[in-house]
């Protein structure tokens, strides 16, 4: 029973968060890669996609999660993943040419 319950939570907590915000951000993020060229273009887009691993992010985004003022919430869980790196670069080579 109490697993059943925490797979639901699971469901109600990712799913908005994975088609609202988190597609939107990566579309958009994609898009401007593929498509407009402007200076250090592929040095930003390697550095921010590929060559940070998400592990080195989780010290910061404790941080900025507990100084926001939402530890311990549902919010908390969703925050950080609104944009993700894999997801960035995954949307640009679709828009690419």
């Amino acid at each position: 029973m109490q697993e059943a319950i925490q797979q639901r939570l699971k469901i109600m907590v990712q799913f908005p968060k994975l088609a609202g915000c988190e597609s939107r951000s990566m579309d958009m993020a994609g898009f401007a890669f593929a498509h407009f060229r402007f200076a250090g273009t592929k040095l930003l887009f390697y550095s921010a996609s590929v060559m940070i691993p998400t592990t080195a992010l989780l010290a910061p985004n404790f941080s900025t999660i507990r100084q926001l003022g939402i530890f311990d919430t549902w919010l908390a869980v969703a925050i950080p993943y609104f944009g993700s790196a894999f997801g960035t670069f995954l949307i640009t080579s679709f828009f690419g040419p």
